[in-house]
């Protein structure tokens, strides 16, 4: 085997812990069932997601055809839709602070558009009302090619 080949299995075989162990978790009777339903959710989209990223190797060898690939494509997005309502709770439970996750989107706090006005006018292409690199180079390249426009 190539080292392709074994990075290939590696990553299967992972993938197949992790998916394995998540569902195992999910049958503690101690969970609370609104939890173990969002959970189950995410459970299925991260096991699908693996399928369909991999879904060549899933054909090649014959435990999958196109429909059923095609099956697990319209189940993420169902999924996908029926996590929407949960996807912040979800982000937040891993108690990343907004700063890390480098959005203005889905805050903590909930002020998501005070805080993008805010990162909008202290961004530094908001300095100045036209930023200086089109007086540098767009201007100078408009005004010589107006007569080819």
């Amino acid at each position: 085997a190539t080292s392709v080949d074994l990075v290939k299995a590696a990553t299967a075989h992972s993938q197949y812990f992790v998916v394995k162990n998540f569902a195992e978790r999910l049958t503690d009777p101690t969970l609370d069932s609104s939890i173990s339903d969002v959970l189950t959710r995410l459970c299925r989209l991260h096991a699908l997601h693996g399928i369909v990223t991999y879904s060549g190797d899933f054909l090649e060898d014959g435990y999958l055809t196109g429909t059923d690939i095609r099956q697990a494509r319209r189940q993420i997005n169902s999924l996908m839709a029926k996590l929407r309502p949960d996807a912040v709770a979800l982000v937040d439970a891993f108690d990343f602070p907004d700063i890390f996750l480098k959005s203005i989107l889905g805050r903590y706090d909930g002020n998501v558009y005070e805080h993008l006005l805010e990162w909008a006018r202290s961004s530094p292409l908001n300095k100045t009302e036209v930023h200086e690199s089109y007086y540098k180079y767009l201007k100078p390249f408009l005004q010589a090619n107006r007569a080819k426009l």
